[in-house]
């Protein structure tokens, strides 16, 4: 979606919300009027804005997508939910469609440990697994090493 057509519908929610983008390597800027002066909400890619966000290989943003920042929105409850589902025709709650957790390493490891716990006889209630101490700091040095 390009910034235009997210600005429209954008508009169609919540009148006193407008983009700005200048032609500065910043990204644009959703700002909200309130009080005579702009208070600014969160930023937005200038150019096409992808559904989802694009992250680089350490899971960093590179852009956000319009559903992120239309959550945002709904946080601080400045759109709509259902009347923001209806403009985007889109189910906002919807699962990520782009994280797939088969091909992430962090999830990869953190399943063989839930899997080595199972069959050491951990408690498992209502699909739950207990975790053990050693476990926890066993998953905490996979996120840490991941991260490097």
């Amino acid at each position: 979606m390009n910034l235009g057509e997210f600005s429209r519908k954008l508009k169609k929610l919540n009148k006193r919300l407008r983009i700005f983008a200048k032609d500065t390597g910043k990204p644009a800027g959703i700002n909200l009027f309130f009080d005579d002066e702009w208070v600014s909400v969160c930023s937005i890619d200038k150019n096409e804005i992808p559904m989802l966000p694009i992250r680089d290989k350490d899971g960093r943003y590179i852009k956000g997508g319009w559903r992120r920042a239309l959550k945002i929105l709904i946080d601080r409850r400045l759109i709509d939910r259902k009347e923001t589902e209806k403009v985007f025709q889109t189910r906002l709650d919807a699962p990520n469609p782009a994280f797939n957790y088969n091909t992430d390493p962090i999830m990869k490891e953190l399943y063989e440990i839930r899997r080595r716990r199972i069959s050491r006889g951990g408690e498992v209630a209502q699909g739950k697994v207990a975790f053990k101490r050693d476990d926890i700091l066993e998953m905490a040095s996979v996120v840490r090493a991941a991260r490097r």
